[in-house]
């Protein structure tokens, strides 16, 4: 790309951020005389502008007109669904978001984005499904691995498939993610299997050892944003005697 064109639009781009709009215009047709109107970054920022002055029916056509002239314009397909999404039309959001993904299988952030679509509509099986098409991509990503495990809990209906995903994440993580550990063992409290009667204690003393690393002032843990006594308070599981409850698992 032309360094000239690539300033001119970060100006733009920053008048717009900043809500001048004036200014951004001003930019805009200097863009204009020097690189044409029919110049792609031009074309995108006349959108972008519409958007800014809040004429969102003017920026939806003039996308439309984008895609007329190339269908595989992936700016105007992507200012489209923000645009939907924006003003809380999720459902169109997430059917032109999947006509995307349809074209651009392999965009993991849109991947994503579609599976925080689905999640506020509390479609979970959808969520799950996009999450794991982020993993073909990401697979050494725990925190993808716990997502997808704590959308397994919340369903209530797979505790064996949230535990073999809370054990990936902690895996992943050297043991050293609590929110992965307290995973196991809230899994292991609703499936009281062999598998969690094992997989129970080993999660405890991973916890413990986290937290005696904290308190002895390592800088290597991962912090959890819930106190440890309120994990405890609220899940009682490190409280009981673990011989008891294990007793409860395997009965």
């Amino acid at each position: 790309s032309d360094p000239s064109t690539m300033s001119q639009e970060e100006a733009v781009l920053g008048a717009l951020q900043a809500g001048d709009t004036a200014t951004a215009q001003t930019l805009l047709r200097a863009a204009k005389r020097r690189h044409g109107r029919a110049a792609e970054s031009v074309v995108k920022l006349r959108g972008l502008l519409k958007e800014a002055r809040g004429e969102a029916a003017d920026a939806q056509d003039h996308y439309a007109e984008m895609l007329e002239a190339n269908p595989n314009n992936t700016v105007a397909m992507k200012r489209q669904i923000t645009m939907c999404y924006a003003a809380g039309d999720t459902a169109a959001a997430i059917k032109l978001l999947n006509a995307y993904l349809q074209m651009f299988m392999s965009d993991s952030e849109a991947w994503l984005q579609l599976a925080h679509m689905y999640l506020g509509l509390q479609m979970y099986k959808q969520a799950i499904f996009s999450y794991e098409e982020v993993l073909l991509s990401m697979p050494h990503s725990h925190a993808l691995w716990s997502k997808c495990a704590e959308i397994l809990y919340t369903q209530g209906i797979d505790f064996v498939a949230a535990r073999k995903y809370f054990c990936k994440s902690a895996e992943l993580t050297d043991y050293q993610d609590l929110r992965s550990l307290f995973g196991i063992c809230l899994c292991c409290t609703r499936k009281r299997d062999a598998h969690s009667a094992a997989l129970y204690p080993m999660a405890v003393q991973k916890i413990r050892a986290v937290y005696a690393r904290a308190a002895a002032g390592s800088t290597k843990h991962r912090q959890s944003r819930v106190p440890f006594a309120v994990y405890i308070d609220r899940q009682q599981l490190l409280l009981a005697n673990w011989s008891e409850r294990q007793k409860k698992l395997l009965g």
